[in-house]
């Protein structure tokens, strides 16, 4: 923990100042902030909706979901240890990292929506965070695969879904776009913590 901190410190410097702002933001612009997410999650919630496309968003929110991670982390245990602790302890760090940021933020969830949100806050997003981070390593990880066809599919494939977890919980209406995008942005941060540790161990 004391090398990987070491490594990152200019990142999780850049992260608690995110958190700072953030919460800067809602002392001072919160209101200027909720009449542009209002306006924008109403404007989406009123285009582009039919039964199948609500199916497609709910099962590409599904696989951003907890409930998805955990039997494939399982199935990743079965066949490689090594992957699991590679895979499994920066989402769990992601997780818990988000729930600070929701915590400390508390922001509500939208009014209106199309699936029923969940209780905990809003911002950020974690569907979207925690599959920035696990959809992320595992792109990195395929690095190991020597076809190069095969690789560079799979990770345009994933980067796709990443996208399109966000995109869901806004077509859904149980994020802002804020909440989204700040996901994104602690996602990544999260991210390239992990992989630039990963790359100091040479895996």
């Amino acid at each position: 923990m004391k090398e990987f901190i070491k490594v990152n410190k200019y990142y999780l410097i850049t992260i608690i100042l995110m958190l700072l702002t953030f919460i800067l933001v809602k002392k001072h612009f919160s209101y200027e902030l909720l009449t542009l997410d209002t306006s924008i999650h109403d404007k989406l919630l009123t285009i582009f909706h039919t039964d199948f496309l609500n199916y497609i968003m709910r099962t590409i929110s599904f696989v951003g979901s907890v409930y998805f991670y955990i039997p494939l982390l399982i199935l990743v245990l079965i066949k490689s240890k090594k992957y699991f602790k590679l895979i499994s302890i920066p989402l769990i760090i992601t997780y818990l990292t988000n729930m600070i940021f929701k915590l400390t933020i508390n922001r509500n969830r939208p009014l209106t929506w199309i699936v029923t949100p969940p209780h905990d806050p809003s911002f950020p997003s974690g569907h979207t965070v925690c599959s920035v981070v696990f959809y992320g390593i595992i792109v990195y990880l395929l690095k190991n695969i020597k076809n190069k066809n095969l690789r560079l599919f799979l990770r345009i494939l994933l980067i796709i879904l990443i996208i399109l977890i966000g995109l869901s919980r806004l077509y859904l209406g149980v994020h802002f776009l804020s909440d989204v995008l700040a996901a994104y942005l602690l996602g990544l941060l999260v991210l390239i913590m992990f992989i630039k540790y990963y790359k100091t161990k040479n895996i």
